[in-house]
C-alpha cells in the first residue's frame, strides 16, 4: 500500500501466517469465470479497529484455508465484536465452485440498531431494542457466487421509544429466505411470522398480535393473516400487500367485542366514558406522508352485554330545546300563569345526562364510515337510541352526529 493510504487509527492490525506457496498468480484483469484459487493453505487474521459504520464496535476476523479431498480446498471464516458472532465454512473447487455454510450467527439487536439507524432511517434513532438475532444457513458456489437459504429468528425480543411512550415486549421474528447473488433476485422460501406478547402505549394496551407473510425482492409483504388482542376484543387483519420500503398500510379489518372503554380515549371530547362491546369492519390506510386514513366501514354495538356510555359535559346539548315548565295559561296572565305552571322533569335529567352526571344505557349504536361521501355528503355518522340509567320520565333518547369533512382531522383532534 502507498505511504499514507490509510489514516493511521483506521489501518487494521492484520498477523500472517501462511504454509504452502502459490501456483500462480494472475495481475491482468479477468473475468469472474476465468477466476481460479490458487492452492494456498494457512490462516489470516486481523483486526478491523474503525469500521465504515460510525460507531461501531472493533472487529476480530479470521479466515483459514486447508487442502481437501481431489483437489478441493476447505474455507473457514469467523468473525467476532461486541454484539456479533459469526462463522462460515466453504469447500471450493479451484474454481469457486462448491458448497457454503453458515453454520454459526448471533447478533444482539441493541448494539447495532444504535449503531444502524442512523444510516438507515432518521425515524429509528431513539428506538431500543433487546434480543438476539440469529441467521443460519448454506447452498451453493457457482464461480465465486453464492445460492441458496438462510433463516432468520429473533427470540424474546423487545423495542421501545421512551420519548413517544411506546413499548413492545416478546417480539418473535421468523423467516426463511432463498437468494442467487448472480442474477440479485430473492424472495421468501416460505411464510415469515412475526408476534408480539405485549404492546403498550399511552393511550392503549394490547396483546397476543401475530402476522403472516412472505416478502419478495421489491419489499412487498404479501399478508396471508393476522390478529391482536385488544380492549378484551380481538382485531384480524384480511389478506393484503404491504411496500415495506416506503412503508405504508392498506387493510381491512374485522372487529369482533373491542371494548368501548379504550376507543373513548379516541373521542375524549365528546365521550367522558362507556362500557361494552363493539363489532363490524373497517378499512385503515397508513403512510408517512398521510398519516392515519379511515375506507368505508360500519361499526355497531353487540347485544351481548349492557352497553353504556357517559357524554363528556356539555351544558345545553340535549335541554337547550326544553321549555323550563308547562303552563296552562298564556304570558299574558304573567305570574299566575307561572305559579299555575308545572316544571318540566325532563329538563333536569337531559342536564344529568349532558353534564355527564348520569349514564346512558345504549339501546342502540351504528357507526357509518364514508370517506367518499354518503347519499348526504356525511364522511362518517354516529346514530345513538339510549335512555337514562335513572328511571324517569324520559323514556327515549335519540341522536345522531353527522361528519363532514377529511376524517383523518378528526383523529388526529381525538388522538393529542
Amino acid at each position: 500500500a502507498t505511504p499514507g493510504a490509510f489514516p493511521s487509527q483506521g489501518m487494521p492490525k492484520i498477523s500472517l501466517r501462511l504454509v504452502g506457496a502459490f501456483a500462480g498468480c494472475c495481475c491482468a484483469s479477468v473475468k469472474a469465470a476465468e477466476v481460479r484459487l490458487p492452492p494456498l493453505s494457512g490462516e489470516v487474521s486481523g483486526v478491523l479497529t474503525r469500521f465504515m459504520l460510525p460507531g461501531a464496535p472493533e472487529l476480530r476476523w479470521r479466515i483459514e484455508a486447508k487442502p481437501a479431498a481431489d483437489g478441493w480446498r476447505d474455507y473457514t471464516l469467523t468473525t467476532d465484536s461486541i454484539g456479533s458472532r459469526w462463522r462460515a465454512t466453504a469447500q471450493v473447487d479451484a474454481g469457486v465452485n462448491g458448497t457454503w455454510r453458515l453454520e454459526e450467527s448471533e447478533v444482539e439487536i441493541g448494539t447495532w440498531l444504535a449503531v444502524l439507524a442512523p444510516q438507515l432511517a432518521p425515524s429509528l434513532v431513539g428506538l431500543a431494542a433487546e434480543g438476539k438475532l440469529t441467521v443460519t444457513g448454506g447452498g451453493d458456489l457457482r464461480e465465486g457466487q453464492p445460492v441458496g437459504k438462510v433463516r432468520i429468528e429473533w427470540k424474546d425480543g423487545a423495542l421501545s421509544d421512551a420519548a413517544q411512550g411506546w413499548r413492545l415486549d416478546g417480539i418473535m421474528l421468523t423467516g426463511e429466505f432463498s437468494f442467487d447473488a448472480a442474477s440479485g433476485h430473492w424472495a421468501s422460501a416460505g411464510p415469515s411470522e412475526l408476534s408480539v406478547r405485549t404492546i403498550t402505549t399511552s393511550s392503549f394496551g394490547a396483546r397476543n398480535f401475530s402476522v403472516s407473510a412472505t416478502l419478495d425482492d421489491k419489499l412487498v409483504a404479501t399478508v396471508t393473516g393476522g390478529r391482536i388482542e385488544i380492549a378484551g376484543g380481538e382485531v384480524t387483519l384480511e389478506p393484503g400487500l404491504v411496500p415495506l420500503s416506503p412503508f405504508s398500510v392498506d387493510a381491512k379489518l374485522k372487529i369482533k367485542r373491542v371494548g368501548l372503554q379504550d376507543l373513548v380515549a379516541l373521542v375524549p371530547a365528546g365521550l367522558k366514558g362507556a362500557h361494552g362491546r363493539i363489532n363490524g369492519e373497517v378499512r385503515l390506510m397508513w403512510s408517512a406522508a398521510e398519516g392515519i386514513q379511515f375506507g368505508q366501514g360500519e361499526l355497531a354495538v353487540g347485544n351481548d352485554e349492557p352497553v353504556t356510555m357517559t357524554l363528556a359535559p356539555a351544558p345545553g346539548l340535549l335541554s337547550q330545546s326544553l321549555p323550563e315548565r308547562f303552563g296552562f295559561l298564556p304570558e299574558s296572565a304573567g305570574r299566575v300563569g307561572r305559579w299555575l305552571s308545572i316544571p318540566n322533569p325532563a329538563v333536569e335529567e337531559l342536564r344529568g345526562i349532558e353534564l355527564g352526571q348520569t349514564d346512558l344505557v345504549v339501546q342502540a349504536l351504528k357507526v357509518r364510515i364514508t370517506p367518499d361521501g354518503d347519499e348526504r355528503g356525511r364522511t362518517a355518522s354516529v346514530a345513538v337510541t339510549a335512555r337514562s340509567s335513572q328511571k324517569g320520565s324520559v323514556d327515549e333518547i335519540s341522536f345522531e352526529v353527522n361528519l363532514s369533512g377529511p376524517l383523518s382531522a378528526l383523529l388526529k383532534i381525538g388522538m393529542n
